[in-house]
């Protein structure tokens, strides 16, 4: 338990030591004297041997210190600013090239020619070519003898005539 207390009393003493130390930072850059030197203490006598307190050379500070807070600003937007343009244009070509790698769909039309062309047409069964029992003459020229009209001649064009 004792060894508790003193970690704790030792954590706590370098708080105290970092804030008193943060403080006196912050005073000493808060005043500047006439001559361009900057006092560690401030209010009454912090630049007595300096010439006084700088007023001009205080305000000329604070607008350094706001010019730069607004440059580093303006430099987190830009960078914001370009990296949306990079992540837009690298899902840009992604897409393109997802586009590219896919095989175009051939027309309906195209492949009523290619199956024309081709040597065997159809299912290449018999009954293709023979009308008797058949429902519908396709475009190709075949013959189906599907069950019902709902997808008859669907891979040969469509259908030509119902018979």
């Amino acid at each position: 338990m004792f060894s508790t207390r003193k970690l704790l009393l030792s954590a706590l003493t370098g708080a105290v030591t970092l804030l008193s130390a943060a403080a006196l930072n912050a005073q000493a850059a808060a005043t500047i004297c006439k001559d361009g030197t900057t006092s560690a203490s401030s209010g009454r006598g912090a630049c007595s041997g300096h010439g006084g307190v700088g007023r001009k050379a205080a305000s000329h500070q604070k607008k350094i210190a706001k010019s730069e807070a607004k440059a580093a600003k303006s430099d987190a937007k830009a960078d914001k600013k370009s990296d949306a343009k990079a992540v837009k244009s690298e899902a840009k070509a992604a897409k393109s090239e997802t586009k590219e790698t896919k095989a175009p769909k051939a027309s309906a039309t195209a492949r009523v020619k290619a199956n024309t062309n081709s040597a065997v047409v159809g299912s290449g069964a018999a009954e293709d070519n023979n009308a008797a029992g058949a429902i519908a003459r396709c475009k190709d020229g075949l013959y189906s003898h599907a069950k019902n009209r709902r997808g008859a001649c669907s891979r040969h064009g469509g259908v030509a005539s119902w018979i």
